[in-house]
């Protein structure tokens, strides 16, 4: 049996949902901002808008999913000075958030006795604010979560459950360590493995398949096979064989 998991993950499998909107309570609704940008300056057809979303609070996917389409804003915008990047943060931020910010700033500033932020010291304040949404042990628990409880249900498809372990998996590169890091491909198929289906594993032993001889997308489009087998013959199938070419 696998062990129990002690602590709440901070981003589950199942994506968290914001609760209904009703007529009878005001609800704190998601704002977005729209910014353009061109393929090429010198051609207007280039032209495209790109929305992102001002976060004022949240629960820590929320958190990562901003801090992501900052970074991104980062590079589309080429911003090389500070004060640039600060001026954008405070664009995208809004209420709890942005105070928040604003309360990092001006404590890192002062312990540090400087007029205006560096990069390095701009970029300890995005962690404080980091901080506030998910705790500073929570990649541990994370790590954890997703190579011990995740299980394929159902409901759900192969790719549906790769796509969203590769979404997880990226996510702990914006945890707010000093030097976070995403699990490697071969801890991916392990967590693949363990999470198959029961009758999956019974009929790999049986054919004498062994997952870790493949890579990553070897084993993504075995178990994908797999998946179709059973769909297609869910009583009595065989398990697909494997072979390099």
């Amino acid at each position: 049996m696998l062990p129990a998991l002690r602590e709440n993950p901070p981003i589950p499998f199942v994506p968290r949902t914001k609760k209904a909107e009703t007529e009878d309570k005001e609800v704190d609704k998601t704002e977005y901002i729209s910014f353009v940008f061109f393929v090429d300056p010198a051609k207007s057809a280039s032209r495209f808008a790109k929305e992102f979303v001002i976060f004022k609070s949240g629960h820590p996917e929320e958190w990562i999913k901003w801090l992501m389409g900052y970074r991104d804003l980062e590079v589309m915008m080429t911003l090389t000075e500070t004060v640039e990047k600060t001026k954008l943060i405070r664009t995208l931020l809004k209420g709890r958030a942005l105070a928040q910010f604003d309360y990092h700033l001006s404590k890192r500033v002062r312990s540090e006795d400087i007029e205006l932020p560096d990069d390095e010291l701009l970029e300890l304040v995005i962690r404080d604010l980091g901080l506030d949404y998910i705790s500073k042990r929570a990649i541990r628990v994370q790590r954890y979560y997703m190579r011990r409880s995740l299980f394929m249900g159902p409901n759900t498809t192969v790719q549906q459950f790769v796509d969203r372990l590769n979404d997880l998996n990226k996510y702990l590169l914006y945890f707010p360590e000093e030097y976070p890091s995403q699990l490697k491909q071969d801890e991916i198929i392990e967590i693949l493995d363990q999470a198959k289906p029961p009758d999956w594993h019974e009929a790999m032993i049986s054919a004498n398949i062994d997952i870790f001889e493949m890579d990553y997308e070897e084993a993504v489009a075995y178990f994908s096979r797999l998946e179709n087998f059973g769909r297609n013959s869910p009583f009595e199938w065989t398990c697909p064989s494997f072979s390099r070419r």
